[in-house]
């Protein structure tokens, strides 16, 4: 009987093994696939970090080409010294290239026929790269049929042109271009590109090698092979195993993630296709992350081994130990079952050898000769067989109540095994978790970043404003002195017309005309003061706008919340406080001509001793008072230029100013993206928590 049970128990066990190699593989397989996952999206902007810089920089630049423009830039030669500083500032970039419409850019395309900076017909269209010794070169360009103009000129917005091969280069490189469109006012310009060679991806993905012998493909959404470890960028999908290619093409093509097994080399890999954001608008690329089958199930492996090993073993001593159990049990039961035969038989004086009985074996033994000798002895006492019939109740009872035991302890050890992988499932979303937890506080520490930016900026507008109104201040006085030298022609030319007229007070007409020359001489120098003072002023200005631009271009290349356009900032700071110490020497300037005229009137009765010689110099004096006229009327010219000056200093400051508010719209367009961000972590947070609710409903089913 105990034998029969043998077969019974090792399907048991076997089916126990296949049951927790089943779950332990799959739960292998999980994370395996997780960790392919994590790794996408952990090399995702190591890789893509070029291309996110380049798109950024496309926008700026190329906002800041709009601005330039519709501010009243126009010269040919500046633009190209912007591409050109540019392109020297980011030699990462295999060129840079800026296309307007025909006479778009100034209205002067005949005048350029054969430029560097032309196209054919004349208009602007320039492309600047990278020569084989490192140099900055530029060539004229026709493009404005070809792709990568007319796609962004149609879309109107940031436009990711699909990854081509560039023949001209040698050997061929496979690049991409990013491209804006210059609007002003609605209307399309002109386009601005960035080329991108993506070599440097390659070998940013040779090093992706999960388990030493894993490896990684970057997809665009049309199949193109994009980066690769493998001598293989730049053709499809079809250079690639056959195996799940439909399948493949598919997810790739609309930017779906997927999951399989896949052959590469004799080898069987584990792989991951995970959708990546490249620019935002256009469509996304796939990074495949791909793990060595082998490697990623070595654990599971092993953990077969060892339960079979186990399993083996559990096996080998049950048998062994109903072996040795029905050996022992045998041959006393068989004497028992030929001593119940006898008594069967009606042999009641037959004898029980009860040699070798041990425990219930003996009890049995001495149970059977007394229920023997009771049948002898009390055949009739039906109590005695009701005794015996509950004995038998209570074995039967006994041998229930073990059946049942053994059903819960199946019961457990299955219950068992399914907390052991909720368990293991829970650890994973533990870590999950606490990714979450630490990408959202990264997110914050973001936006943070991305406010203070902000908050510089509207300070830099603020000092903008300030100096602004310092400038419209200086232009305001220098009118008024423009009035008041005015005011000294007509007081000049009345002189001289007294000199003329009055003979008979020609004595103190010629003292006050000789006093007049001296301090007139004095009010000279002091206009010549003011125009040096202008001068410093012009200088200024120019530097401000000087400036600006710089300020413009650190803003497009600042990867770390804008430190190069703190600089900058801070130096137009500087300038501003110039430009209020040349206003106070203007002030001084105008009060030293009051002096002077003040003087002028003292000295007028001081010169009464000198009336004798008034007569000779009544011509002298005539002749002079129209000098004074002259000079008045030049200073009256220069006071008026200054004011222009600084009116057209005013503007550019205005337009500086607006500039800032761009760059501070940009900042606060980032902080919005960095919220953005924190709610999508937010909800990965979430779908972990819905997780951990349906592993404890496992725990407790």
């Amino acid at each position: 009987m105990m034998l029969m049970l043998g077969p019974f128990i090792v399907l048991v066990f076997m089916a126990l093994t296949f049951v927790s190699q089943w779950g332990t593989q799959t739960i292998a397989r999980q994370n395996a696939e997780t960790e392919a996952f994590r790794m996408a999206l952990e090399q995702a902007p190591q890789v893509l970090g070029v291309i996110n810089k380049a798109a950024a920089d496309t926008d700026t630049f190329g906002k800041l080409l709009v601005s330039l423009h519709a501010g009243g830039t126009r010269d040919r030669t500046i633009m190209g010294g912007l591409l050109r500083d540019f392109l020297g500032g980011n030699k990462e970039y295999q060129g840079v290239w800026v296309v307007w419409e025909p006479n778009a850019f100034d209205g002067r395309d005949a005048d350029f026929l054969g430029h560097e900076y032309s196209g054919e017909d004349g208009s602007l269209a320039m492309y600047w790269y990278l020569g084989e010794s490192g140099s900055i070169e530029v060539t004229g360009v026709n493009v404005r049929s070809e792709s990568f103009y007319t796609t962004p000129k149609a879309s109107g917005k940031l436009t990711l042109i699909e990854p081509y091969i560039d023949p001209a280069a040698q050997p061929p490189v496979l690049m991409t271009t990013i491209t804006l469109p210059l609007v002003e006012n609605g209307k399309v310009l002109g386009v601005f590109g960035i080329d991108i060679a993506l070599g440097k991806l390659s070998e940013l993905i040779a090093k992706v090698t999960p388990y030493g012998t894993g490896y990684a493909n970057l997809f665009s959404n049309t199949g193109t092979i994009v980066a690769s470890g493998d001598p293989v960028a730049g053709k499809g999908l079809d250079a690639l195993p056959a195996e799940n290619t439909a399948a493949i093409r598919e997810a790739v093509t609309q930017g779906k993630p997927y999951h399989g097994q896949l052959t590469r080399d004799g080898h069987e890999y584990l792989a991951t296709f995970t959708p990546i954001t490249v620019t935002e608008g256009s469509p996304a690329w796939s990074l495949e992350v791909a793990l060595p089958l082998d490697q990623a199930m070595a654990e599971a492996d092993r953990s077969l081994w060892r339960t079979i090993v186990i399993s083996a073993v559990g096996i080998a001593v049950l048998i062994a130990g109903l072996l040795f159990v029905a050996a022992s049990l045998s041959a006393p039961l068989r004497r028992v079952a030929a001593y119940a035969a006898a008594v069967a038989g009606g042999d009641y004086q037959a004898g029980l050898d009860k040699s070798g009985f041990k425990g219930e074996l003996a009890v049995l033994g001495q149970a059977l000769s007394t229920m023997v000798a009771n049948l002898i002895e009390k055949m009739k006492e039906a109590e005695s067989h009701k005794q015996a019939a509950e004995r038998e109740t209570a074995i039967a009872r006994e041998a229930t109540c073990q059946a049942e035991e053994a059903r819960k302890q199946s019961e457990q050890a299955r219950r068992e095994g399914m907390l052991q992988a909720a368990a293991q499932l829970e650890g994973i979303v533990a870590g999950i978790s606490g990714a979450s937890a630490d990408l959202s506080e990264r997110v914050r520490q973001a936006e943070n970043g991305a406010a203070q930016q902000a908050a510089r900026a509207a300070e830099t507008a603020t000092a903008m404003e300030e100096m602004n109104s310092t400038v419209l201040e200086v232009a305001h006085n220098a009118a008024s002195a423009a009035e008041a030298s005015t005011g000294t022609r007509t007081k000049a030319a009345d002189g001289a017309a007294v000199v003329h007229k009055a003979v008979d007070s020609i004595q103190a007409v010629q003292k006050k005309s000789l006093e007049l020359k001296g301090d007139m001489s004095a009010l000279t120098r002091h206009a010549e003061s003011i125009n040096q003072i202008m001068n410093v002023i012009s200088d200024i200005a120019d530097q401000t706008n000087l400036l600006a631009l710089n300020a413009a271009i650190e803003a497009a290349r600042a990867g770390d919340a804008g430190r190069g356009f703190a600089v900058v900032a801070d130096e137009v700071r500087n300038l501003a406080e110039k430009t209020m110490t040349s206003t106070t020497d203007v002030g001084n300037a105008i009060k030293a001509i009051q002096n002077s005229a003040a003087t002028s009137r003292t000295q007028v009765d001081s010169a009464v001793a000198a009336i004798e010689e008034a007569t000779l110099y009544v011509n002298q004096s005539g002749e002079a008072l129209t000098e004074i006229v002259g000079m008045v009327d030049s200073t009256a010219d220069q006071v008026h230029a200054i004011a222009t000056a600084s009116e057209q200093q005013s503007a550019t400051s205005e337009e500086i100013n607006r500039s800032i508010s761009h760059v501070n719209a940009i900042a606060g367009e980032t902080a919005q993206a960095m919220r953005e961000a924190a709610g999508a972590v937010s909800d990965l947070s979430g779908q972990a928590q819905a997780l951990t609710a349906l592993i404890e409903q496992m725990k407790k089913s």
